[in-house]
């Protein structure tokens, strides 16, 4: 019966897949999936830890997989545990910088929204040769709803998915921003260049166990939080 089960399972994978796979690879920490073999491709999504993956392909270090019906191209030698580790907030601080009465709005309870002051919250570092890949998810009716963190050692992106209503047709529009060489990395804060960037500067924070990116954008906060995978 158990092999029948199996059988059917890589059947219905492969028909959802488009090929056959050659097998399966089990996740242990976090990973991200990319639309290319490649660091500057799109990322999909992460895949959670204890997961498993249909082996669908490899391409050096890169391996085509499916996970629920949906390929993406992953690299183990990328997906790696990270120890978060606390310190102090730096010059470039928005924590620090920020007037003591800053409030912003921090997660919804039914209609209503709970508010904390920016000086609630507590900055997280990552080791400087760290892998990091992260969703960070903003509230309804924000206009930054997603933030997608992608850090490597040499290299960072960010893909900024944001709202707006358009002024002549009234109506709402949506934008995706790739940012690559926009990007200024200073310990836990992200620095924006460019006449075109969503936002000035981002820095990583927490509140307890629950980490989030705090981004601020022409004179105003904005909390977005990390998606847990």
């Amino acid at each position: 019966m158990r092999r029948l089960w199996i059988k059917t399972a890589i059947i219905f994978a492969s028909m959802a897949c488009t090929s056959t796979p050659k097998g399966k690879i089990d996740i242990l920490h976090p990973t991200a999936r990319y639309s290319t073999a490649s660091l500057t491709g799109k990322i999909i999504d992460t895949l959670p830890p204890a997961t498993s993956v249909y082996l669908l392909k490899e391409k050096g270090e890169w391996k085509l997989v499916c996970f629920r019906g949906v390929q993406g191209w992953i690299n183990l030698a990328l997906s790696l545990q990270i120890d978060y580790v606390d310190g102090e907030p730096s010059e470039q601080s928005l924590i620090a910088l920020a007037p003591d009465d800053s409030v912003l709005a921090e997660v919804e309870e039914g209609e209503r929204r709970i508010y904390t002051r920016l000086s609630e919250l507590q900055p997280w570092f990552a080791p400087d040769d760290s892998v990091y890949a992260g969703f960070y998810e903003g509230l309804p009716g924000e206009e930054i709803g997603l933030i997608i963190v992608n850090i490597f050692p040499k290299f960072m992106s960010l893909t900024v998915k944001s709202s707006y209503i358009d002024p002549e047709a009234l109506e709402p529009r949506e934008e995706e921003h790739f940012l690559t060489r926009e990007i200024q990395r200073d310990k836990n804060i992200l620095l924006l260049e460019g006449e075109d960037v969503p936002f000035s500067k981002a820095e990583f924070v927490r509140i307890g166990s629950r980490r989030a990116l705090l981004i601020q954008r022409e004179g105003s906060y904005a909390l977005l939080w990390r998606r847990q995978v």
